[in-house]
């Protein structure tokens, strides 16, 4: 179910979050995320941290209450004047339930001397053999998770960019990319 914020075995939350990503829009950090399925969901509070252990509430998007259905939301957080240490912005979401219960999502970021989303994954259509280039210096794969249409998760690698794909089968499905620098989103075929 969503995130990693606790022990989700006991009582988990009813949320399940598919995707999350940052990406540069001008000189903001777009931020958008989905869900699969949503109940009894309040909605999601927007952290930020400049040193990736003191997190702020930026923003507030409502959730869907109950739904079956996928849902896209969107942030924009303008941080042109933000005073940073570093170059990289971190970020993650605080799901909320009508009853107060609460959950965090996996944290993201966002390096501001990235350039937009220049990772290409080939070849597509997905073959038997998946692979990320990245054209930035000194940036690192660290995990990739493919999610089905029902956003069941179908694959999931950590430290490569070299993956066996073919025990995937065809059909639509979002890739999520997290690197040392960014997580990105796309939707691939095979």
């Amino acid at each position: 179910e969503f995130g990693v914020g606790g022990d989700l075995n006991v009582n988990p939350l009813p949320v399940k979050l598919i995707s999350f990503t940052a990406n540069w829009q001008e000189k903001n950090a777009q931020l958008s995320w989905q869900t699969a399925s949503e109940l009894n969901n309040k909605g999601f509070e927007i952290e930020r941290s400049i040193d990736k252990i003191n997190f702020e509430t930026i923003g507030f998007e409502k959730g869907k209450g109950n739904t079956n259905s996928k849902i896209l939301y969107t942030f924009s957080d303008n941080i042109s004047n933000l005073h940073l240490a570093s170059s990289t912005v971190y970020y993650r979401l605080k799901q909320i339930d009508f009853d107060g219960l609460y959950a965090f999502s996996d944290i993201i970021l966002l390096n501001k001397e990235t350039n937009k989303n220049h990772i290409t994954i080939f070849p597509l259509p997905l073959q038997n053999e998946l692979y990320i280039n990245s054209l930035e210096e000194n940036e690192i794969v660290e995990k990739v998770i493919i999610w089905d249409l029902n956003g069941k998760e179908v694959l999931k690698i950590e430290g490569t960019t070299s993956i066996n794909a073919s025990t995937i089968q065809k059909g639509i499905y979002t890739i999520n990319i997290t690197t040392n620098l960014r997580s990105i989103s796309s939707k691939i075929v095979k």
